[in-house]
């Protein structure tokens, strides 16, 4: 009679913790429509060499609906959040890395669709013991935009904008 051994099934597990932390950083809180709103996300990490960074801006508008602005995947490869693909084709909205853990987002001509809160969202990537990849952990930091309709405002004898329903105001004389 020929003896069964039964032997315990063994996994390898690879525990991940990640070390990111971020700044987000942005050139005005507050913009007329038109013009450029310029974000910065600053990402520390001990990043090794068998980890990587993808990074996702995001908006959420004032209905609480998010949206993928661009992504910068694990892999270096820039995709468009699909309602931002058209803009970003003739280049009204660019990313980029200008240094190892320093990235941009450029918004050109605003439109109050704009307004928001953008998020800076950083995963770490990790290849496990058999080969795949895996997040180790993720980090975002966020900032309010608002952004006022041209119509809102209208420019007076003293070269400064101001709202059109304050027309008393002192400068416009």
């Amino acid at each position: 009679m020929a003896s069964v051994y039964h032997l315990p099934c063994m996994y390898a597990f690879l525990s991940l913790e990640t070390s990111i932390s971020l700044e987000i950083v942005n050139n005005a809180s507050s913009v007329l429509e038109g013009e450029s709103l310029r974000f910065g996300c600053n990402v520390r990490s001990n990043v090794g060499p068998q980890s990587r960074l993808s990074i996702a801006w995001q908006l959420v508008d004032k209905q609480n609906r998010r949206s993928e602005i661009v992504r910068l995947d694990r892999d270096g490869t820039l995709q468009p959040g699909p309602l931002y693909a058209e803009r970003s084709s003739y280049g009204g909205i660019q990313m980029e890395q200008v240094r190892p853990g320093s990235f941009t987002l450029e918004i050109f001509n605003s439109v109050r669709a704009d307004e928001g809160h953008y998020e800076c969202r950083v995963a770490e990537w990790m290849r496990t013991l058999d080969g795949e990849w895996q997040i180790a952990g993720e980090r975002h930091a966020g900032t309010p935009v608002t952004i006022t309709a041209l119509g809102e405002y209208s420019r007076c004898g003293g070269g400064g904008a101001v709202p059109a329903r304050s027309l008393a105001h002192p400068h416009c004389q």
